[in-house]
């Protein structure tokens, strides 16, 4: 099940993502209709996730009690998401870590990223392919410990 080229749908998913304007209200009506049987949503909820996927409050309010319990996990999945698509993407080594830095950002500056981040110390490393080399570990460990 995922979403955005390597992001698992979980409830946590989905209410993270909606929480912080990375899906809108359609994207996780729809996701929860086409994923409606493994996330175990019963008909009640889908009819009132449908009847109202034009308030983003109201699909908030429903999908609270189950997102909430997953929202630690469901950030990790979104920070990997993140990651895998830059480490993934065409460009340049530089340019992956300009993007890297924008995504630290965006998730509030995560602690187990600093040695990735570019202008950060760093006494792993003095250059971009070292500091590039240490973000793939990164990564290839986070995908491995799943």
């Amino acid at each position: 099940m995922k979403l955005k080229g390597n992001l698992e749908i979980t409830w946590g998913v989905l209410f993270v993502g909606l929480k912080k304007n990375w899906l809108t209200p359609h994207e996780v009506v729809r996701l929860t209709n086409e994923y409606s049987e493994k996330l175990t949503c019963n008909e009640d909820l889908l009819v009132e996730l449908n009847v109202n996927e034009d308030d983003r409050n109201m699909i908030l309010s429903l999908i609270k009690e189950k997102g909430e319990l997953e929202e630690e996990q469901a950030m990790k999945y979104w920070q990997k998401s993140a990651l895998l698509t830059i480490k993934q993407s065409q460009k340049s080594i530089k340019e992956k870590l300009r993007d890297i830095e924008l995504q630290w950002s965006r998730f509030d500056y995560p602690e187990e990223w600093k040695d990735f981040i570019y202008y950060m110390p760093n006494a792993k490393s003095d250059s971009s392919e070292g500091v590039y080399q240490t973000f793939l570990n990164y990564v290839n460990n986070a995908s491995n410990s799943r």
